[in-house]
């Protein structure tokens, strides 16, 4: 991550230089701070399990377990989400960051105070609205975190049935988190056929699911949803 001062557009000065162990996955900035997630498979190699990693100047410096957080994820498959805040305009401030053991990350949205990480995930046998969802299923979970300029802090985290297209199938209005999400449901005729279905969730600011709308056009899947104020579309 290389950060420029470009007030002279001809002679662009390097400010900044981190390097960090693992894959771009998403990043927004919000006044003058950059949001950014690295995501890492959690490998484990000779017994040891490889910690991610961050070199500066000082050197490298590894992330210690104790102050990585664990959240159970998909069956056998886990990832180092970390996100790192970045002040762009005061080069002496060091970047914050938080470390998290889940799934990878697939979407992610921002809103003005926090940030949501949507990963899909196979569910095991878990029980949604009375009923037991099959080990197939697909699970979207949502990591909240709240931040405020180079302050982080982890909130909470939420489950809801199917996957999430991209960004703008997720919001958050009035403190709640609100996402649309595709999935697939056996036929009510005890044929053994699945079809996919459409559902709309709203989550209160613990990310426990407080209002559904699902089976939405059975046979269809979500090609484009966009929040606006109180409505989806």
């Amino acid at each position: 991550v290389k950060v420029y001062d470009i007030y002279d557009r001809s002679d662009p000065r390097l400010l900044m230089n981190y390097l960090v162990n693992g894959y771009y996955s998403d990043s927004r900035m919000l006044e003058h701070y950059v949001y950014l997630v690295v995501v890492e498979p959690a490998i484990i190699y000779n017994e040891n399990v490889l910690l991610p990693r961050i070199y500066g100047c000082d050197g490298v410096k590894e992330i210690a377990a104790s102050d990585i957080y664990y959240y159970e994820s998909s069956e056998g498959y886990h990832s180092f989400n970390t996100v790192f805040a970045i002040n762009v305009q005061d080069e002496n401030a060091e970047p914050s960051y938080e470390t998290f053991l889940t799934a990878s990350s697939d979407v992610l949205f921002m809103s003005r105070d926090n940030i949501y990480i949507a990963q899909t995930i196979w569910a095991k046998d878990v029980i949604w609205n009375g009923l037991i969802v099959p080990p197939s299923q697909e699970l979207t979970a949502v990591h909240k975190i709240h931040v405020d300029g180079l302050n982080m802090e982890y909130v909470a985290k939420g489950e809801v049935p199917g996957h999430v297209l991209n960004q703008f199938s997720m919001d958050e209005f009035d403190g709640f988190f609100r996402i649309a999400t595709t999935s697939v449901k056996e036929f009510s005729d005890e044929s053994g056929r699945f079809a996919e279905v459409n559902n709309l969730y709203v989550l209160d600011p613990d990310m426990k699911v407080i209002g559904a709308l699902e089976d939405l056009a059975p046979g269809e899947r979500i090609h484009s949803a966009r929040f606006m104020g109180d409505k989806c579309y």
